[in-house]
């Protein structure tokens, strides 16, 4: 007949499976605080990147034609880089405005069109909007309605961010070397702009 086990090897049984339990606990809790310090991180790590990005800023200026002065009509659209860093690159990729009719509208802006040099720190940037755009909005711009503007702007660590008027931003990597559809697409979802 076999020998059935004694109290003290039933304990040491009991300690064993407590010390597993408890070291299951232990590893538990520390790869429970190692993912929490890790997304803590990530959000401060994205927090530094977007900082100097939310200290640039955009800024329409419109004056209308006033004939007796001979002062011809002006629309420009202004990024003011209130940041301690220079920005890289301004570049206007759309904009949207209110199309005769009432209907809104997303133009891309064509590759040859608007981008900035170096913004120093301190300094604006300005576009003077064409003609044949102005044109467009023609009946907006009457109303006192501006267009929205989406940009992109390339921050000192050549990050870039997608920025329309002052709302939030978002990071995108290479937005600029994408075609103008693909781009399009990604700023309608980014911003949950209306299909023209």
């Amino acid at each position: 007949m076999e020998r059935l086990a004694s109290s003290t090897e039933w304990a040491l049984v009991g300690t064993n499976i407590a010390v597993a339990v408890g070291t299951i606990g232990v590893a538990a809790t520390a790869g429970w605080v190692a993912i929490r310090d890790s997304r803590q991180r990530d959000v401060e790590r994205q927090e530094r990147e977007a900082a100097q990005a939310r200290l640039v800023t955009s800024q329409w200026v419109y004056a209308p034609a006033v004939p007796a002065k001979s002062q011809p009509e002006r629309l420009e659209f202004r990024v003011f880089n209130g940041s301690g860093m220079p920005v890289l690159q301004v570049k206007v990729a759309a904009l949207q405005y209110r199309k005769q009719g009432g209907s809104g509208s997303i133009t891309p802006v064509p590759r040859d069109y608007p981008t900035s040099d170096t913004v120093q720190p301190g300094d604006t940037w300005s576009w003077k909007v064409p003609k044949d755009l102005r044109d467009l909005m023609r009946e907006s711009l009457q109303q006192g309605e501006l267009p929205v503007a989406t940009f992109v702007i390339t921050d000192v660590s050549g990050l870039r961010w997608v920025r329309t008027d002052n709302r939030e931003l978002v990071r995108v990597s290479a937005l600029a070397e994408e075609p103008t559809t693909g781009l399009m697409t990604r700023l309608r979802k980014a911003f949950r702009l209306p299909r023209a």
